[in-house]
């Protein structure tokens, strides 16, 4: 794996359930623009697909608490986002969203349409 990301590629995120962090979720039970915030701002931490099947990224998530959604590297890039791939001793699949490469907080415009585009792949 390299800082190369394939437009088919998938991106995961944890995103805590509505009892711990209601601001997350919308009322029709999908994700919020809110989901999508770092709060550190360091970048928005994300674990890519790697080659791996949907069903293996989410088992290998399975210490997070909550739901896991994915967004797709090609809708990221549609919206102009920026891709980093940051892997690190305990995650080679670790990745970051910012959005753009010079600014790492991603904007409510980019993270309004990041939730449009996000996909619930376990409650």
């Amino acid at each position: 794996m390299d800082c190369n990301f394939s437009c088919e590629e998938n991106l995961f995120r944890a995103v805590y359930p509505p009892e711990i962090k209601s601001m997350y979720w919308n009322d029709d039970g999908t994700v919020a623009p809110a989901a999508f915030i770092d709060p550190k701002g360091k970048g928005l931490s994300v674990n890519r697909s790697g080659g791996r099947s949907d069903g293996e990224v989410v088992n290998s998530m399975k210490s997070f608490k909550g739901s896991i959604i994915k967004l797709n590297v090609g809708n990221c890039l549609t919206i102009g986002l920026y891709l980093a791939y940051k892997p690190n001793k305990g995650n080679i699949y670790h990745s970051e969203i910012y959005d753009n490469q010079n600014e790492k907080l991603i904007s409510l415009g980019k993270r309004t349409k990041m939730a449009q585009f996000a996909e619930i792949v376990k409650n």
